[in-house]
């Protein structure tokens, strides 16, 4: 989701309009990351960011590839319905 805004933006028209609504949507969309639990926050900037995988994500925090699997998917459920919650 947060990768795909960022990519829009990046290659976006020049068009204020557009600019304009892309940063708003990139900008809750961060608030609504910073509100999700420090590990999940950790783990999704690790994957959309730092573009690692959930094995090379498990490896540096010490966790199994499951564990990753499962708060990454708990932080993008709770994202999803936080961000349609506030498109109403």
């Amino acid at each position: 989701l947060l990768p795909i805004l960022y990519l829009r933006f990046a290659h976006a028209k020049p068009g204020a309009a557009t600019r304009a609504g892309l940063q708003e949507q990139i900008a809750r969309l961060n608030e609504e990351i910073s509100d999700l639990p420090p590990k999940q926050q950790l783990i999704l900037k690790m994957r959309w960011f730092d573009e690692l995988t959930g094995a090379e994500i498990a490896d540096s925090l010490g966790m199994t590839t499951d564990a990753v699997r499962g708060l990454l998917g708990r932080a993008m459920m709770k994202l999803r319905e936080r961000m349609q919650c506030k498109r109403v």
